[in-house]
């Protein structure tokens, strides 16, 4: 009883335990810009990639150590880097300057390096069927499509969509998701737009519109990996007399409703593979997590000196308690959640090992997360006494 009451004086007064270590692997030339980025190969989770501007660095030891590779025939500021899922010697860089946008092509990790695409643009985001990766989906002024490695794109969005974010189906990738901001409205903002495909991006069905502030930004998606109909969103609403507001928004049930699940700018949605319940949100001003689909949050960025604003996020496949992080004028982080705080439900047993606790100061509610049962634990400590 008396540790018990230790780790609640600890609860109480720092609303959380959780131990989160951040540790600068890189810094490039400025910190970590606007539109650099990172990626993690899928089956060798040491082979990282980052970018700062237009240079590309690799790390192929998880980030101890980083190579810069010769990109000189690429031109144009990289934002963005994407690896076969089948065969990760296969790497593409998008890249822009000006009005012109490129999709670049590696097949040997990165040595060489061969133009697919070139053209007049301002958004772009490239995206790879998971099961049948010479799949390509890439957004430009318009939705293209390569079947055949990025050799050839057709436009396979028709007028008057203009795309934002794209997201794939992970069990059925023939399902996206395609966020668009082409409908503006009284005041100056745009509405954006969430629709839906099933059949590779042919057709599309509008599922929900979105009133937000951002012009020429990204409207996030991100899908659950185990439950594809369960979305996130994040936005700036408007919502008078307020005004705008950013959100979070969550569907279950593939777009048709939402609920709001908090109210934070973030420009990076990320669900652990293993474990769905635990999302992590880059947002302006730092980084988040919550371990119960987003009924609560906790501030994993706490240990910085000022509020770091998370331009980039990936999550290690192989060990989901690492991720990656881009700070804005910082650095690339790595950055270790603590799993140790997760309680255990041993089912044989019936017993909980409960190495740290996390209290909701706002309804009184003691939470225990466990792994290896269904839901968490929950207790009304409104008439516990602290000492």
């Amino acid at each position: 009883m008396k540790n018990f009451f230790i780790l609640l004086y600890l609860l109480v007064f720092s609303n959380t335990i959780y131990a989160t270590q951040w540790e600068r692997v890189a810094t490039g030339r400025s910190g970590f810009g606007e539109n650099d980025t990172i990626a993690i190969s899928p089956h060798n989770p040491n082979m990282l990639y980052f970018t700062d501007a237009d240079w590309l660095y690799q790390s192929k030891d998880g980030g101890e150590q980083w190579e810069q590779l010769e990109t000189t025939n690429v031109e144009g500021v990289i934002n963005g880097i994407v690896i076969n899922p089948q065969n990760t010697a296969i790497i593409y860089l998008t890249t822009h300057d000006d009005s012109t946008v490129r999709i670049f092509k590696s097949e040997d990790d990165g040595i060489s390096w061969v133009k697919k695409y070139e053209n007049t643009g301002y958004l772009i985001q490239l995206r790879i069927n998971p099961y049948n990766p010479d799949i390509l989906y890439f957004l430009n002024y318009g939705f293209l499509k390569s079947v055949d490695g990025g050799d050839n794109w057709e436009n396979a969005l028709p007028s008057p969509y203009s795309p934002s974010f794209i997201a794939v189906n992970p069990q059925n990738p023939n399902t996206l998701y395609l966020s668009t901001n082409d409908s503006p409205f009284s005041g100056g903002t745009r509405g954006y737009e969430l629709h839906k495909s099933v059949d590779q991006g042919q057709t599309w069905v509008l599922k929900t519109f979105f009133s937000s502030v951002l012009q020429e930004g990204n409207l996030p998606i991100a899908i659950d990996p185990h439950h594809p109909n369960t979305l996130y969103v994040s936005e700036e609403h408007y919502n008078p007399p307020r005004e705008y507001e950013p959100r979070i928004s969550k569907s279950t049930d593939g777009g048709e409703t939402w609920e709001t699940i908090h109210h934070i700018a973030a420009d990076n949605i990320v669900i652990d593979p293993h474990n769905p319940e635990i999302v992590y949100l880059g947002a302006r001003t730092g980084l988040y997590r919550s371990a119960n689909g987003g009924k609560t949050w906790t501030e994993l960025s706490t240990e910085l000196s000022s509020k770091p604003n998370i331009r980039a996020l990936v999550i290690n496949p192989h060990h989901p308690e690492i991720l990656f992080v881009g700070v804005q004028n910082s650095g690339l982080y790595r950055v270790i959640t603590d799993s140790d705080c997760v309680a255990t439900y041993h089912l044989a047993q019936n017993t909980v090992n409960i190495p740290c606790l996390r209290i909701d100061n706002d309804n009184n509610v003691l939470n225990v997360e466990l792994t290896g049962r269904e839901s968490d634990l929950r207790f009304d400590v409104s008439d516990v006494q602290v000492r």
